[in-house]
């Protein structure tokens, strides 16, 4: 019961570091390319 409670919690936390990750790669290719 408390892991779904962890990972609903955690979820929208990763997809938002994945999010905040990619968008900073983007950032960084975009000024290479």
């Amino acid at each position: 019961m408390a892991l779904i409670i962890l990972a609903r919690i955690l979820a929208p936390v990763l997809m938002y570091g994945i999010y905040q990750v990619g968008y900073e790669l983007g950032k960084t290719l975009a000024k290479v390319l």
